[in-house]
């Protein structure tokens, strides 16, 4: 009979496979990374050639940018395809990238400085459009007479501050942007005043819808203990997703106000207990209609009445016939009794699923009101303020699209990408260590486990024969 050979693997012939294989996967993800960039500045560059706008030239610029700190970002990999040693260069390389950045780059400077003219109109536009803008915002804010306009005209301020921060480096280039700051800052100076006109009315009026929502928060609970039929339950409910719906719909208004916290917990204890009442007259129904058949076996029916209520926790079993389980004829009744009442109030038609559906509903409050933002006239006012704030920091630190300053930041962005190719050889080293001692282990662990097999086969026996005196 022929016996099969021990096969004779090492651990440490893995290795140089390994290596081998993930020098190769990270080569191929270089390879794409250098054919990926060199599309797109090519694609880049030929878009530079259809733009018939500023604002165009201004967008490819963002994307020409990108693509420039994605080569600060991949040094090394720049590095590695300028080498003649490395055979990929033959399909593409470091250099064929560089020089699609440097044809965008000449690309971006041509239609710049044709379209030159543009930007000063550009620029004009914006301004003409904004200081509308804040004109008829201002406006508004004169003729509010309400917290509900006040709360209204936050969002149009908040997008206009929004999009002038966005728009900054236009902006900032023109003469008059001190005196348009100015103008901002005039603006949030007049609705801070007007959050501070409405903000004790908004704390008195929310207060007083407060203790209203808690006034009927109170009458519901004290109705739980009384519910005693379908009908009386369907209303109930009713009534507590009606107030959960105004309490989760004004949450962003009530959030700030004292005594908010408190009735959201009211709300949560009067869906417990209604969840809790309609669960006991679901399980009470359920109770019932399995002691129907017992009622003429007295000894029968106390024996199982008995068990019910060791065994569920049950008003209906535990208040109403546990006191008369020593008295058959009134424990046979009052069953009878019961069930009567259930059959003429429907309870059977009941469903738990309903109320734990709005108790689910009702519980998620508590996070709403812990994520949700405050609507209340100085909590708006407080943002107005740090979006203004964000606008003039923008004017001051952002960088001008002008042409002029464009025309040097083509520059600066071709030479970057030039860098990046002469990367020093210690920082690729660095960069590319871990990646590879990933590669390694990932693509040896098939190899070490088939060399580990092959080892316990071989010594198996031996080891055995040594271990069993010890046992």
């Amino acid at each position: 009979m022929a016996i099969r050979a021990v096969p004779q693997q090492s651990i440490l012939d893995c290795l140089p496979t390994a290596v081998e294989i993930a020098d190769l996967r990270v080569v191929n993800k270089d390879l794409n990374f250098i054919q990926a960039n060199i599309k797109r500045a090519d694609d880049l560059a030929t878009q530079v050639f259809s733009a018939n706008d500023y604002s165009q030239l201004v967008s490819i610029t963002d994307k020409f940018s990108s693509l420039a700190q994605r080569a600060q970002d991949r040094s090394e990999t720049l590095k590695e395809f300028s080498k003649d040693s490395n055979p990929l260069t033959q399909i593409n390389d470091s250099s064929q990238f560089l020089d699609k950045a440097q044809v965008l780059s000449k690309n971006l400077e041509q239609k710049t400085t044709e379209l030159t003219g543009q930007f000063i109109s550009l620029v004009d536009s914006k301004y003409e459009n904004y200081n509308n803008s804040i004109s008829d915002l201002s406006q508004t804010l004169s003729s509010l007479s309400s917290y509900s306009e006040f709360a209204a005209s936050y969002q149009n301020f908040a997008s206009l501050l929004k999009n002038i921060e966005e728009d900054a480096r236009y902006l900032n280039s023109n003469n008059n942007a001190g005196q348009f700051l100015n103008k901002i800052e005039d603006l949030v100076k007049q609705y801070q005043d007007k959050a501070e006109i409405y903000s004790a009315s908004f704390q008195s009026e929310m207060g007083i819808q407060i203790d209203i929502i808690n006034q009927q928060i109170s009458s519901l609970s004290a109705n739980i203990d009384s519910l005693n039929s379908s009908y009386g339950v369907d209303t109930h409910l009713e009534k507590l997703s009606e107030l959960r719906e105004v309490v989760n719909s004004s949450a962003s208004q009530f959030k700030t106000v004292s005594g908010s916290e408190e009735m959201v917990l009211n709300l949560n204890n009067l869906s417990l207990a209604s969840h809790a009442k309609v669960e006991d007259m679901v399980n009470g129904y359920k109770a019932i209609e399995k002691l129907i058949p017992q009622v003429n076996d007295p000894e029968l029916l106390a024996h199982t009445v008995r068990e019910v209520s060791f065994r569920t926790n049950t008003s209906y079993i535990d208040n109403l016939l546990m006191p008369l389980i020593d008295k058959p004829n009134q424990l046979s009744a009052k069953v009878l009794d019961i069930a009567a009442q259930f059959e003429s109030s429907s309870i059977g038609q009941m469903k738990v699923g309903v109320v734990k559906d709005i108790d689910n509903k009702i519980s998620r409050l508590e996070r709403t009101y812990m994520s949700i933002s405050s609507t209340d006239p100085e909590t708006l006012s407080e943002k107005i303020v740090d979006l203004s704030g964000n606008v003039e920091f923008q004017f001051e630190t952002v960088r001008s699209v002008d042409p002029s300053t464009q025309l040097e930041y083509f520059v600066d962005l071709s030479q970057s990408i030039g860098e990046s190719v002469d990367a020093s050889g210690l920082s690729i080293f660095i960069n590319n260590a871990q990646s590879i001692s990933q590669d390694v282990m990932m693509n040896s662990r098939q190899c070490v486990d088939s060399a580990f097999k092959d080892f316990t086969r071989d010594v198996g026996s031996t080891m055995e024969k040594i271990f069993d005196p010890l046992l």
